[in-house]
């Protein structure tokens, strides 16, 4: 493993596969219709919700913060991962994968808090 600070390996041989490559594979195409659908259908309720104020119901308002959290995941998380499923390997560096780290379990609470709601 390389010891460099951003802890970013110089080439691929430095790190070794912890699943079989059809795995990767598999999570990557899984990760790819998880993102393309999270992508469209929650900015489809977006759309939908932002055009009709009829829908602005409290519960519907609850509802809406699950759809927000759901979509930045889509955007945030989803793409860094797929990449990640693509390379293998995390090829980010040390800080972003800190930084993801955070922000997936932020948007993953603020999920949950709208369940306990």
């Amino acid at each position: 493993m390389n010891d460099a600070p951003n802890d970013v390996a110089s080439s691929v041989v430095d790190y070794e596969d912890l699943m079989a490559p059809w795995a990767y594979n598999a999570a990557a195409i899984t990760l790819f219709f998880i993102g393309f659908f999270g992508f469209f259908l929650n900015l489809f309720v977006i759309a939908l919700m932002s055009k009709d104020m009829q829908l602005w119901t409290p519960m519907n308002i609850i509802l809406f913060n699950l759809v927000c959290s759901d979509f930045s995941v889509s955007i945030i998380g989803n793409p860094l991962t797929l990449t990640s499923a693509i390379s293998h390997r995390w090829i980010f560096g040390r800080t972003l994968c800190v930084a993801y780290g955070f922000f997936m379990s932020l948007l993953g609470n603020s999920l949950s808090f709208c369940f306990c709601v």
